[in-house]
């Protein structure tokens, strides 16, 4: 039995390494080299894909039904972005992902609410996907483009393997236990330090003079914040539907939700960071 957990790890470590090794390269070519149509071709692919794993996780089981939430979440992040003001979705996506904090502070209260009402959880994904495709395309036509996607991507990573190390370290007082039991104060506050020296990294390598710009460096704090948040969402809502990952599209990482949770919350509020201060 030990033997056959052993040669478990050992494949699904060796998996995550191979689906990382493969992943990283295309991250790059698409952030530093792929024209603008063909990214809107993507970032549309990579809605369709998180759209129907949201569905799986909130139990919409039929084919059908996927297909056509898929495509009107389609439609409607293009005429959102096309259609609205950028900022306006963007404040949006602040105020939702408040609320989540304010709906992980009260967990598991509102699982009966959850369990019962699908439209509301369709509306919750809708909300939740359209702003960070948007985001996407907004960054994608700022100048210095790569500079600010990497930027969000290095932070997002800091403030994951951050809060792992610190606190697997010094973890004492845990976060939110009834969410993740392994996430711990200590790790947030590791997560934050590094993701702030990965802030200080960019400041020095771009001497752009916006990081000296205190109300941007808050707004970089806050996308770190909400992308620990989107993470213990994704988490309450997996403990919600007794699942543990969003899919197994990504062999050893599990779905892309899993892989994005931070990311989706944390890139919206990015985008309008650089919308007000850039």
């Amino acid at each position: 039995m030990v033997m056959r957990v052993n040669n478990w790890k050992k494949n699904m470590l060796k998996y995550r390494v191979l689906t990382a090794a493969l992943l990283i390269p295309l991250v790059i070519i698409f952030v530093f080299f792929v024209p603008y149509v063909y990214f809107i071709a993507a970032a549309i692919l990579l809605l369709l894909g998180t759209a129907w794993e949201w569905c799986g996780l909130i139990g919409l089981s039929s084919k059908l039904y996927r297909m056509l939430y898929v495509l009107i979440l389609g439609l409607l992040t293009l005429s959102a972005y096309y259609l609205l003001p950028l900022s306006v979705i963007f404040y949006l996506s602040l105020l939702f992902w408040c609320l989540g904090i304010l709906f992980l502070a009260s967990f598991p209260r509102g699982q009966s609410f959850w369990n019962k009402h699908l439209w509301f959880k369709l509306i919750i994904g809708a909300v939740m996907l359209i702003p960070f495709i948007d985001a996407l395309l907004f960054i994608k036509l700022q100048q210095n483009s790569a500079t600010w996607f990497m930027l969000i991507l290095l932070m997002v990573w800091a403030a994951d393997t951050g809060a792992y190390f610190s606190g697997k370290r010094w973890g004492k007082n845990k976060l939110i236990p009834q969410v993740s039991p392994n996430k711990t104060r200590e790790g947030l506050y590791g997560g934050i330090v590094l993701s702030m020296l990965v802030i200080l990294f960019f400041a020095v390598l771009t001497k752009n003079p916006i990081f000296l710009n205190a109300y941007f460096i808050w707004g970089l704090i806050l996308c770190v914040i909400f992308a620990v948040a989107g993470d213990l969402i994704e988490s309450a809502v997996k403990r919600f539907a007794n699942v543990k990952d969003s899919g197994n599209i990504l062999p050893g990482h599990g779905g892309l939700l899993d892989r994005l949770d931070s990311l989706i919350a944390a890139l919206p509020i990015f985008a309008l960071t650089l919308w007000l201060f850039s």
